[in-house]
Protein backbone atom coordinates (compact mmCIF):
# COMPACT_ATOMS: atom_id res chain seq x y z
CA UNK A 1 0.00 0.00 0.00
CA UNK A 2 0.71 3.51 -0.74
CA UNK A 3 2.43 5.46 2.26
CA UNK A 4 -0.13 7.70 3.80
CA UNK A 5 0.04 11.52 3.44
CA UNK A 6 -0.70 13.32 6.77
CA UNK A 7 -1.49 17.13 5.47
CA UNK A 8 -0.66 18.98 8.85
CA UNK A 9 -1.65 22.57 9.65
CA UNK A 10 -0.10 24.44 11.91
CA UNK A 11 -2.05 26.90 13.87
CA UNK A 12 -4.50 25.64 16.15
CA UNK A 13 -3.20 22.14 15.41
CA UNK A 14 0.86 22.03 16.13
CA UNK A 15 1.15 25.82 17.62
CA UNK A 16 -1.63 25.65 20.06
CA UNK A 17 -3.55 29.09 20.03
CA UNK A 18 -3.48 29.57 24.07
CA UNK A 19 -1.98 32.01 26.24
CA UNK A 20 -1.50 29.79 28.85
CA UNK A 21 -0.12 26.51 28.44
CA UNK A 22 -3.00 23.86 28.22
CA UNK A 23 -1.89 21.61 31.42
CA UNK A 24 -5.07 19.90 31.30
CA UNK A 25 -3.32 18.26 28.55
CA UNK A 26 0.22 17.95 28.90
CA UNK A 27 2.42 18.83 31.88
CA UNK A 28 3.65 22.69 32.27
CA UNK A 29 7.15 21.21 31.47
CA UNK A 30 6.44 19.78 28.14
CA UNK A 31 5.32 22.60 26.82
CA UNK A 32 7.41 25.09 25.21
CA UNK A 33 7.38 28.72 23.40
CA UNK A 34 8.80 30.95 21.08
CA UNK A 35 8.17 33.48 18.46
CA UNK A 36 8.37 33.07 14.43
CA UNK A 37 8.94 36.24 12.27
CA UNK A 38 6.80 35.94 8.72
CA UNK A 39 7.30 37.78 5.39
CA UNK A 40 4.65 40.54 7.18
CA UNK A 41 6.80 41.27 9.53
CA UNK A 42 4.72 39.92 12.39
CA UNK A 43 6.95 37.92 15.31
CA UNK A 44 3.72 35.44 16.12
CA UNK A 45 3.79 33.77 19.20
CA UNK A 46 4.10 29.89 19.08
CA UNK A 47 3.11 27.27 21.85
CA UNK A 48 4.07 23.70 21.23
CA UNK A 49 4.07 20.33 23.40
CA UNK A 50 7.43 18.42 22.84
CA UNK A 51 5.36 15.10 22.80
CA UNK A 52 3.35 16.12 19.76
CA UNK A 53 6.46 17.00 18.18
CA UNK A 54 8.50 13.65 19.31
CA UNK A 55 5.19 11.90 18.08
CA UNK A 56 5.16 13.59 14.30
CA UNK A 57 9.25 13.30 13.94
CA UNK A 58 8.98 9.56 14.44
CA UNK A 59 5.90 9.13 12.35
CA UNK A 60 7.49 11.06 9.75
CA UNK A 61 11.00 9.84 10.03
CA UNK A 62 10.22 6.10 10.57
CA UNK A 63 8.44 5.84 7.18
CA UNK A 64 4.74 5.22 8.94
CA UNK A 65 3.82 8.92 7.09
CA UNK A 66 4.77 11.61 4.75
CA UNK A 67 4.10 14.93 6.50
CA UNK A 68 3.17 17.73 4.48
CA UNK A 69 2.31 21.50 5.73
CA UNK A 70 -1.09 22.62 4.79
CA UNK A 71 -1.43 26.00 6.57
CA UNK A 72 -1.42 29.58 6.13
CA UNK A 73 2.13 29.81 6.72
CA UNK A 74 2.81 28.17 3.16
CA UNK A 75 6.51 28.41 2.56
CA UNK A 76 7.60 29.57 5.60
CA UNK A 77 6.07 26.76 7.45
CA UNK A 78 9.44 25.10 7.56
CA UNK A 79 10.58 27.73 9.37
CA UNK A 80 8.18 26.83 12.04
CA UNK A 81 9.06 23.33 12.04
CA UNK A 82 12.70 23.96 12.62
CA UNK A 83 11.93 26.17 15.80
CA UNK A 84 9.46 23.69 17.15
CA UNK A 85 12.40 21.11 16.19
CA UNK A 86 10.74 19.29 13.86
CA UNK A 87 12.15 17.23 10.38
CA UNK A 88 11.76 19.01 7.13
CA UNK A 89 8.24 18.85 5.82
CA UNK A 90 7.20 19.39 2.24
CA UNK A 91 4.68 22.03 1.68
CA UNK A 92 1.66 20.93 -0.08
CA UNK A 93 1.25 22.02 -3.50
CA UNK A 94 -1.76 24.48 -3.29
CA UNK A 95 -2.07 26.36 -5.94
CA UNK A 96 -5.70 27.63 -4.57
CA UNK A 97 -3.59 29.80 -1.73
CA UNK A 98 -2.68 32.41 -4.25
CA UNK A 99 -6.29 32.88 -5.54
CA UNK A 100 -7.54 32.88 -2.10
CA UNK A 101 -5.10 35.83 -1.24
CA UNK A 102 -5.93 37.61 -4.10
CA UNK A 103 -9.89 37.17 -4.06
CA UNK A 104 -10.88 34.99 -1.32
CA UNK A 105 -14.47 35.06 -2.77
CA UNK A 106 -14.42 34.64 -6.21
CA UNK A 107 -12.01 31.50 -5.54
CA UNK A 108 -15.10 30.47 -3.13
CA UNK A 109 -17.36 30.57 -5.69
CA UNK A 110 -15.55 28.75 -8.31
CA UNK A 111 -15.36 26.18 -5.57
CA UNK A 112 -19.04 26.32 -5.27
CA UNK A 113 -19.68 26.16 -9.42
CA UNK A 114 -17.23 22.95 -9.13
CA UNK A 115 -19.61 21.35 -6.47
CA UNK A 116 -16.75 21.49 -3.52
CA UNK A 117 -16.45 23.24 -0.34
CA UNK A 118 -15.56 26.98 -0.30
CA UNK A 119 -12.24 26.37 1.36
CA UNK A 120 -8.88 26.98 -0.58
CA UNK A 121 -7.58 24.11 1.28
CA UNK A 122 -9.98 21.73 -0.10
CA UNK A 123 -8.66 21.07 -3.52
CA UNK A 124 -5.31 19.91 -1.86
CA UNK A 125 -6.43 17.57 -0.27
CA UNK A 126 -8.60 16.15 -2.56
CA UNK A 127 -6.34 15.69 -4.95
CA UNK A 128 -3.75 13.75 -2.61
CA UNK A 129 -6.50 10.53 -2.46
CA UNK A 130 -7.96 11.22 -6.25
CA UNK A 131 -4.41 11.97 -8.27
CA UNK A 132 -2.11 10.34 -6.11
CA UNK A 133 -4.34 7.98 -5.19
CA UNK A 134 -2.58 7.50 -1.73
CA UNK A 135 -4.58 7.27 1.84
CA UNK A 136 -4.77 10.83 3.64
CA UNK A 137 -4.92 12.13 7.17
CA UNK A 138 -5.70 16.06 7.44
CA UNK A 139 -5.50 17.25 10.27
CA UNK A 140 -6.52 21.15 10.99
CA UNK A 141 -8.73 22.65 13.56
CA UNK A 142 -10.83 24.26 11.03
CA UNK A 143 -12.42 20.95 8.92
CA UNK A 144 -15.53 20.65 10.98
CA UNK A 145 -16.38 24.37 10.34
CA UNK A 146 -15.36 24.33 6.71
CA UNK A 147 -16.26 21.33 5.48
CA UNK A 148 -19.66 19.95 5.33
CA UNK A 149 -20.79 16.30 7.11
CA UNK A 150 -21.78 15.34 3.72
CA UNK A 151 -18.84 16.54 1.92
CA UNK A 152 -16.88 15.23 4.61
CA UNK A 153 -18.47 11.97 3.85
CA UNK A 154 -18.07 12.20 0.28
CA UNK A 155 -14.28 12.66 0.34
CA UNK A 156 -13.71 9.86 2.70
CA UNK A 157 -15.90 7.85 -0.05
CA UNK A 158 -12.78 8.58 -2.77
CA UNK A 159 -9.98 6.73 -0.77
CA UNK A 160 -8.79 5.81 2.52
CA UNK A 161 -8.87 9.24 4.88
CA UNK A 162 -8.65 9.85 7.79
CA UNK A 163 -9.66 13.44 9.23
CA UNK A 164 -8.82 14.89 12.31
CA UNK A 165 -10.47 18.19 13.86
CA UNK A 166 -8.32 19.42 16.92
CA UNK A 167 -9.80 22.47 19.35
CA UNK A 168 -7.40 25.22 18.34
CA UNK A 169 -6.50 25.74 22.23
CA UNK A 170 -5.00 22.79 22.81
CA UNK A 171 -4.20 21.58 19.40
CA UNK A 172 -3.34 17.50 18.72
CA UNK A 173 -3.86 16.30 21.94
CA UNK A 174 -3.08 11.92 22.75
CA UNK A 175 -7.26 11.14 21.32
CA UNK A 176 -5.94 12.87 18.20
CA UNK A 177 -2.28 10.55 18.10
CA UNK A 178 -4.31 7.43 19.12
CA UNK A 179 -6.81 8.16 15.79
CA UNK A 180 -3.95 8.55 13.91
CA UNK A 181 -1.83 5.65 15.03
CA UNK A 182 -4.89 3.63 14.73
CA UNK A 183 -5.67 4.61 10.87
CA UNK A 184 -1.67 3.80 10.33
CA UNK A 185 -2.18 0.54 11.53
CA UNK A 186 -4.91 -0.11 10.16
CA UNK A 187 -3.82 0.68 6.71
CA UNK A 188 -0.46 -1.32 7.41
CA UNK A 189 -2.20 -4.30 7.44
CA UNK A 190 -4.34 -3.92 4.51
CA UNK A 191 -3.08 -4.41 0.25
CA UNK A 192 -3.98 -2.23 -1.81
Amino acid sequence: MAKPILLLDIDGVVNAMSKQAPTHVWKASQWNRGTQLARDGVEYPMLWATPVIEWLSSLHTGGRVEIRWHSTWQHEAPLVGKLMGLPEFEVQECPEFGSYQDNGSALASDLIKACMPPWWKYPAAERVVTEEKRPLIWIDDDIDYQISRGARDALRGLHRLRLVCPSQGTGIVPKHMKIVNEAVEFWEGQDE
